[in-house]
């Protein structure tokens, strides 16, 4: 396994990528209110790669006024689960946050993610805030 990380907008993987964000792909999917995730110049993906096959990326830009680098998407294909790829892909993230001079790396989750809650727990983060959501 291989993991690389550039900007998102260089990135080779970056039309499989939003693709992937696009579909969903049956076990996730994206916040309803975001209909695409197209490549910028101002966010990062870290690749983890097997071979010329991507198994896993996490999507992540800088957030200079919370201090740290924003993990704003990560995703494992499911025959690559269970691997430790999501915990290379959190530890690039917080590698990135300190050579940056950040001492965090946040993200927001869904309460029901609990694979996710699983790996920040493992990785030693903490829950932080509660967001909420008012229909109007």
């Amino acid at each position: 396994m291989k993991v690389t990380t550039e900007w998102f907008n260089q990135c080779r993987f970056a039309e499989e990528i939003s693709a992937l964000f696009r579909a969903g792909r049956g076990d996730w999917a994206p916040p309803r209110e975001i209909d695409a995730l197209e490549p910028n110049a101002d966010m990062q993906v870290t690749v983890v790669t097997d071979g010329d096959r991507m198994i896993g990326f996490g999507v992540h830009y800088e957030a200079p006024q919370w201090h740290c680098e924003f993990l704003y998407l990560l995703y494992v294909k499911p025959e690559a689960r269970r691997q430790g790829i999501g915990s290379l892909i959190v530890s690039r993230c917080a590698e990135i946050a300190r050579q940056k001079g950040h001492t965090s790396v946040k993200l927001g989750t869904m309460p029901t993610n609990d694979r996710m809650h699983a790996l920040m727990a493992r990785a030693g983060a903490t829950q932080f805030a509660i967001y909420y959501q008012l229909s109007a």
